[in-house]
């Protein structure tokens, strides 16, 4: 029964996890930053889960410790029904409780989780040391470590099911109502194990333990050790959601690899070898070096094997050696306890420390450092290593240890300068750099020799998103991928309202600022409506950085909502206030990552509620180095019966020489929108290479089948 109970609480505990993530992903503006807040919750909780299992041990009697558990599992399931009563879900929070302001959106998500999970989750988060201290109270003498392995199996099987067989089958929802009904289960489990006979304790140690009574100096090692995978494992899942898509396959592989460290380092002394992980970990220390290196030059398929590679590398060696360190299992509970401080240690630095520290993603980088000069500073400093310690020797192998002693020193000093040398060289050259929940964003200048050429240039992440020229005469001029060549441009300066007769005037809505070129498009009478989440893209406009002049020179009325586009748009149609947009723009990438929630059947649904009819257009920006979005879009325009143009455009050139190379879809549900001449030249035929996709709901989007595994920069 404990083996069951633990199995069962282990998958129910990281299953949940990319459940409500993904649930309230799109409540949150799709940012890679959600899922490293909800893994700051995740840590948190666990660690309050072992602050709980500790102090409940040993301060309480095991009779006593049994009936208190049982009485906060019966309340957890009481407050389950209550959210059944008010939310009709014992774990989804309705509609209602959307963010009407993400002025504080750390604080916010992890309120929402709290509220929603906070009690099954923190009592799950028990289970693993107060089960097994319950086991050794009804089998003293059997050592518990094989049960935190099986602990560790139970979460890597819950997290793995949710990709392969719950998310396919199930909607939200219903996933919710099975992951509850299960959660009754483990409750009944729990009560089982608690009816156990307690016997009689006995004064036995597991061989090879440490001293009952761990120093300060050696808790300490505990927590670095704990710390450190778990901010790769942040710092890696950041990197792979920033390029791609903040979606729980790239969250799972990444937490997948994490637990496997731990279930292959806790079954046994067996599995982990020093000569082999502390190897590993330099070699694909170098690997992930030259990854990051190649900035934008390096394909996917590089980054999602060098940067899972390390992360897992470390979290062996790392772990490994928090195995190797283990106490007695008297002080079974005070370790786990350490273990999950730092790992939440880990997380809290990633979610909350480093974007108030760092002007980019750097957490890689110094994760990366840390494993090795952790492992560097283990072997030299082990004094029962050959290097330090053993019986007299010749001079030979004395100069021996001493080379073996400086090999790893050197090592770091030499690795961490390089490190030191790429984390300066990812902002060069920008005068102002800016990090938040949303990612980095950072403005360049080039060309100031130039005064035709000068210009300032946007970048978020890796990824160009839009430029200005500096010249008084030519900053208006529409640029880059927003060009009077782009499908947008094209949309806007061919639309039908343009040649009236009478009122000529259009409505223009934009989901995402950028630059705020689109505004260029923007004539007296005329309306231009943002969409912008990000507080500092906003500033580069309007605020004490206003860069970008687009929207303060523009002649029409510009107004910019913040916010979360599809939450706005949402809004504003159960006001009864549709836009009537002549011509919607969906631009709302970070760095190269797209928000999933953006380019549903479901959020395109509410676009075309936006559009005024009959000649309305929705434009979609599907410029991208990693992902074929084309068939995503294609497949959308078919369930919803729209017409569609795909205008890719080519950058230079004598008619419009400051474009950049994009590709637009236009969409319209009534076909004589696109059948305007300029459109029609541009448009780029239906191609058969072009994949079929399953639509994208948001339900089910599936990123696998979009990838450009070898896909580079143009």
């Amino acid at each position: 029964m404990f083996s069951t109970t633990i199995l069962l609480g282990a998958a129910l505990l990281f299953g949940v996890q990319p459940l409500i993530a993904k649930f309230l992903l799109p409540w949150f503006g799709g940012t890679p930053g959600v899922w490293t807040t909800c893994l700051l919750f995740f840590q948190g909780a666990l660690l309050g889960g072992y602050a709980y299992a500790h102090r409940t041990i040993a301060a309480h009697a095991p009779r006593e410790q049994r009936r208190r558990h049982a009485a906060l599992l019966v309340i957890s399931l009481a407050v389950m029904g209550v959210w059944i009563a008010l939310w009709r879900s014992p774990i989804l929070p309705p509609a209602t409780w959307k963010p009407t302001s993400l002025e504080y959106p750390v604080a916010t998500l992890l309120a929402v989780l709290a509220a929603a999970i906070g009690l099954p989750y923190l009592l799950l988060a028990a289970t693993g040391p107060l089960l097994q201290a319950w086991y050794t109270q009804s089998r003293p003498g059997l050592p518990p470590w094989r049960l935190y392995a099986l602990s560790n199996l139970g979460s890597l099987v819950g997290l793995i099911a949710y990709p392969v067989v719950v998310e396919p089958l199930l909607g939200l929802p219903a996933q919710a109502i099975l992951w509850s009904t299960a959660y009754i289960v483990y409750a009944f489990g729990c009560w089982r194990c608690a009816q156990q006979p307690i016997a009689a304790p006995i004064a036995i140690e597991s061989p090879g333990a440490v001293a009952a009574r761990p120093s300060c100096g050696r808790m300490v090692l505990w927590l670095a050790l704990a710390a450190c995978p778990s901010l790769l494992l942040c710092a890696t899942t950041n990197e792979l959601c920033q390029e791609v898509a903040p979606v729980p396959l790239l969250w799972i592989l990444p937490l997948a690899l994490y637990l496997v460290s731990f279930i292959v380092c806790f079954s046994g002394e067996r599995w982990y070898s020093r000569y082999v992980w502390m190897p590993m970990l330099a070699l694909t220390s170098v690997a992930a070096y030259a990854v990051l290196q190649r900035g934008i030059d390096t394909t996917f398929a590089a980054q999602l094997l060098a940067y899972p590679a390390v992360l897992f590398a470390a979290a062996m060696a790392c772990h490994g050696e928090l195995f190797r360190l283990r106490p007695a299992p008297s002080r079974l509970t005070a370790f786990y306890l350490t273990v999950a401080t730092g790992g939440a240690i880990g997380s809290a630095f990633v979610a909350i420390v480093a974007p108030r520290l760092f002007s980019g993603f750097f957490e890689l980088q110094i994760g990366m450092w840390l494993a090795g000069a952790l492992m560097a500073g283990i072997v030299v400093g082990e004094r029962r290593s050959w290097i330090r310690g053993g019986p007299p020797v010749p001079p030979i192998a004395t100069f021996a240890r001493l080379v073996a002693l400086a090999v790893p020193v050197v090592a770091v000093i030499v690795f961490g300068r390089l490190l030191l040398d790429n984390i300066r060289s990812a902002n060069s050259g920008a005068f102002l750099v800016s990090r938040n929940f949303y990612g980095v964003i950072s403005v360049q200048r080039y060309d100031e020799d130039d005064p035709s050429a000068a210009r300032d240039v946007l970048t978020h992440g890796r990824i160009e998103h839009g430029h200005q020229l500096r010249s008084p005469e030519l900053r208006d001029i529409p640029a880059s991928y927003y060009s009077e060549s782009s499908g947008l441009g094209l949309a806007i300066l061919n639309h039908p309202r343009r040649a009236a007769a009478r009122d000529r005037s259009l409505r223009i809505g934009v989901v995402g600022l950028g630059v705020g070129t689109s505004a260029a498009y923007g004539l007296k009478g005329d309306v231009v409506r943002f969409y912008e989440i990000n507080p500092a893209v906003i500033d580069l406009s309007l605020g004490a950085h206003d860069v970008f002049t687009y929207v303060k020179d523009c002649p029409a009325h510009v107004d910019i909502v913040h916010g979360d586009a599809r939450l706005s748009l949402e809004r504003e149609l159960r006001e009864g206030h549709p836009q009537n947009f002549d011509v919607l723009a969906v631009d709302a990438f970070s760095s190269d990552s797209i928000p999933v929630h953006l380019l549903t059947k479901e959020a395109i649904e509410i676009y075309l509620r936006h559009l005024r009819p009959p000649s309305g257009i929705l434009a979609v920006h599907i410029s991208n180095r990693y992902l074929e979005l084309e068939p995503v879009v294609r497949a959308a325009a078919r369930a919803l019966g729209l017409d569609e143009a795909v205008v890719e455009s080519r950058p230079g050139g004598d008619k419009d020489p400051d474009a950049s190379a994009s590709t637009w879809v236009l969409l319209a549900p009534d076909a004589a929108a696109l059948r305007i001449p300029a459109i029609q030249e541009a448009r780029t035929p239906p191609s058969a290479d072009v994949p079929v996709a399953r639509l994208w709901t948001d339900a089910y989007s599936n990123l696998l089948s979009v990838v450009a595994w070898k896909r580079k920069m143009e």
